[in-house]
């Protein structure tokens, strides 16, 4: 009976708190008026910044905990907007199609969009892949996946977390390990960063 009653209580919960970050788009703002991004989730709090009427591909990183304001990149740092006037759209999936992963220390970046991968680093070097494999494997909070191309190979564990790229304010909602073998690398290497959803 105890079990039932948890099994209820947590498929009530909210699957949106869950299936953060992701994209959304702005709503029900009028054509002469902006969706204003706040210092604090708060009505009262100081406007940071602004989304156009007709902005898309926002990302929502988290929401706060009244679930009425989400978590979203402005600039170099983070703010608030109401979720009132943000739409969830269509057709997105986990593993997400497109996403950028990047860190430093040495800086690096790679990119997936669809099967194409490509990653660049601080090094100059720049390599185009294939994305070879991708997969939750059962895993809700994250997926792995291996892009191969001349040479080169990057496999990855991507999680759903609260990121910090080290260098600014702004937060992301996935955490990535990897590991590198490019052309001239005696040996692999792994690196560590943060991964944004592409607009």
């Amino acid at each position: 009976m105890i079990r039932a009653i948890l099994f209820l209580v947590f498929a009530a919960l909210p699957a949106a708190a869950q299936d953060l970050p992701s994209k959304f788009s702005v709503t029900d703002v009028a054509s002469n008026d902006v969706l204003n991004i706040r210092a604090q989730p708060s009505g009262q709090a100081a406007i940071i910044g602004s989304f156009a009427p007709t902005a898309m591909g926002v990302e929502v990183i988290s929401r706060s905990e009244n679930g009425r304001w989400g978590l979203v990149n402005v600039d170099e740092g983070t703010g608030w907007a109401s979720m009132r006037f943000l739409s969830e759209e269509p057709g997105q999936s986990f593993p997400p199609a497109s996403y950028t992963c990047f860190g430093t220390e040495p800086f690096w970046t790679l990119g997936v969009d669809g099967n194409d991968a490509a990653w660049s680093d601080i090094n100059g070097v720049d390599a185009e892949m294939l994305l070879d494999w991708t997969g939750t494997g059962m895993h809700p909070d994250r997926f792995g996946m291996r892009a191969l191309g001349d040479l080169t190979l990057v496999s990855a564990t991507i999680r759903r977390e609260a990121c910090s790229d080290g260098m600014s304010d702004r937060s992301f909602g996935f955490g990535i390990d990897a590991l590198i073998d490019l052309p001239g690398m005696s040996r692999p290497q792994m690196v560590s960063g943060c991964c944004s959803l592409q607009p």
